[in-house]
């Protein structure tokens, strides 16, 4: 410390070498989450490559690929190590996977990038007393703040059930709007 008379003062650091050491400073932080330097950052990075994809609770690891409404997802990871399915072409493939559909929480059970159909949860109205059912939407998995929500992502017509099986999520007739809210 430098003495200033009554009180003491920082060092001031001007010209060149404050330049210096605050572009130190600036590559040591940038090595540091790099992961150079220490030991954890490889283990952290060692666990986001091996994070499974879920899918309604089942686990699956990278590169699995699962069928469900008539489309291939493959299990793969995001720049960022993020577990995510990622939609691939529409086959007609029998589901291999559970289809409960879409309600509540997406982050019980479910990675980025799965879809599921919609269910009555999702009921909304529009305008004051139209109430629109849920169930005629596909919904995504969508990172929001932290977690992992359901976003309307198409129609249900995108989603093909297997033979045999039907739609189980339907409108509820005794559902009302008032004044733009369900009742």
């Amino acid at each position: 410390m430098i003495d200033k008379g009554d009180r003491m003062a920082r060092p001031e650091y001007t010209g060149a070498h404050g330049i210096r050491r605050a572009l130190g400073a600036l590559a040591v932080a940038a090595a540091s989450l790099a992961g150079f330097g220490l030991g954890a950052g490889h283990a952290a990075a060692d666990a986001w490559v091996t994070a499974p994809c879920q899918w309604a609770g089942q686990s699956f690891r990278q590169h699995d690929t699962v069928y469900a409404g008539g489309w291939a997802f493959a299990c793969h990871t995001d720049v960022f190590g993020t577990p995510r399915w990622d939609r691939g072409a529409r086959t007609g493939h029998r589901d291999s996977v559970d289809s409960p559909g879409a309600d509540a929480y997406a982050a019980d059970g479910y990675s980025l990038g799965a879809w599921q159909p919609g269910t009555s949860f999702f009921d909304f109205c529009e305008g004051d007393n139209a109430l629109m059912p849920g169930a005629d939407y596909i919904y995504e998995a969508v990172p929001y703040n932290g977690s992992v929500f359901w976003r309307a992502a198409g129609s249900i017509n995108q989603w093909t059930f297997d033979p045999g099986v039907h739609h189980q999520y339907r409108f509820w007739e005794s559902r009302t709007c008032t004044n733009g809210l369900v009742d």
